[in-house]
């Protein structure tokens, strides 16, 4: 489970993670195309709603499978899963 908050919530933004290239990783193709990758394993994410909206991922702007949850909602997941700060 991928969590997005403060300005982390931009990459729930349509067009956001394509920006985003590593040097270092980019075999692993861009932001996008390596949260697809996480998605298609299982992987899901969530954002911080406060931080969804001062980013401006709302509505048609966010992408769709990234879903507003709230501290409550993180805070059980985290108690469930291995946690790391990345």
């Amino acid at each position: 489970m991928i969590y997005f908050a403060l300005e982390g919530a931009e990459f729930s933004k349509k067009g956001a993670p394509e920006k985003i290239v590593s040097l270092s990783f980019n075999k692993f193709g861009n932001g996008l195309e390596m949260m697809e990758r996480i998605r298609k394993y299982g992987g899901t994410f969530g954002v911080c709603p406060p931080c969804a909206d001062r980013m401006g991922a709302v509505g048609e702007n966010r992408i769709d499978w990234i879903e507003n949850q709230d501290g409550v909602w993180l805070t059980q997941k985290m108690q469930e899963c291995i946690v790391s700060w990345l």
